[in-house]
């Protein structure tokens, strides 16, 4: 039961554990399904190929099931549900890596061609504004919903621990489009962390310029200013002098903390071990980023810490 154990553990050392689930974490396209079987995915998602995303020419992605389904919400809520009743502290819902969360679903294009007259299938991304729209209603009808379906379930079973989402460090418009409504997640109270992840799909830019790691998020601090939401900063792939510098900057920013992805490699290696207390104790990376010659490249983006003097 590792779970279970791990929920012991945690908490028998005072530290906080959370429910990481990756959602939308399918691997069925028919060369995985050839090669291997299909193992590496649910029974549910085996048995319902009627739920899978379908893009907007009709294909259907054969890896991802969508959130517009009212079936899908509800066999991912319980999933949800059960990592509260084993005692966890609070949910990671892990967007990341499997966007998009929604596509051209009949519930969707219907909904949406009755309430605005509208066929979604038709609508150019180059209509900003009425592709927009349809963004935003599809987030709402589909992943929000999941979102507003699991709060109120935890709150009916008396364990309303926080619910928290990693996503990339991305623009606004960008997560929406794939399913991912944060401003609106945000507006409604429904979370209490977001780890954002740099450079990962979109902004790849970032992986190379961690100076510009606060300024890609700023719209991020303005949005959850007055709410009660964490912003962390993922960090992923590093070396330990990368992992300091990335470190210093996000600390720098105003992120509330740092979550390192290769959890394992800070317990193994003793480099990063190494690494990793030192940016604990907040210690003075050895060589700062902008002595490096590739930064002097790389256009400057103006920042402060909070609290300090331009």
């Amino acid at each position: 039961r590792p779970l279970e154990s791990g929920v012991k553990a945690a908490h028998e050392m005072g530290v906080e554990i959370l429910g990481w689930y990756r959602l939308n974490n399918n691997f069925a396209s028919k060369q995985v399904l050839q090669e291997l079987g299909p193992g590496l995915n649910s029974e549910f998602f085996m048995a319902h190929p009627e739920f899978l995303l379908r893009r907007a020419n009709g294909t259907a992605d054969p890896s991802k099931y969508s959130f517009a389904y009212p079936a899908v919400r509800d066999y991912v809520r319980a999933l949800c549900v059960e990592m509260v009743r084993k005692g966890v502290d609070g949910l990671m819902l892990d967007l990341l890596r499997h966007p998009p969360l929604a596509g051209y679903e009949p519930p969707l294009v219907d909904g949406y061609l009755q309430k605005h007259g509208v066929d979604p299938r038709q609508i150019k991304p180059t209509d900003d504004a009425e592709f927009a729209r349809w963004s935003a209603y599809r987030a709402r009808h589909s992943f929000t919903q999941f979102v507003i379906d699991l709060a109120a379930e935890l709150r009916r079973i008396g364990k309303p621990v926080p619910i928290g989402l990693r996503c990339s460090l991305a623009p606004f418009a960008w997560n929406r489009d794939n399913g991912m409504d944060v401003e609106d997640l945000v507006k409604r109270g429904l979370i209490g962390e977001l780890c954002l992840m740099n450079g990962y799909l979109s902004r790849p830019d970032l992986l190379h310029r961690p100076h510009e790691i606060a300024a890609a998020a700023a719209p991020y601090f303005r949005l959850t200013k007055g709410h009660s939401v964490k912003l962390i900063c993922g960090l992923h792939g590093r070396s330990p002098d990368e992992t300091l510098t990335y470190g210093r900057f996000a600390h720098d920013a105003g992120f509330a903390g740092i979550a390192i992805y290769e959890s394992d490699v800070y317990a193994t290696k003793p480099d990063h071990v190494r690494a990793y207390r030192q940016l604990k104790n907040r210690l003075t990376v050895s060589e700062p980023w902008l002595t490096a010659s590739a930064a002097a490249r790389d256009r400057l983006v103006p920042w402060q810490a909070p609290g300090a003097k331009p």
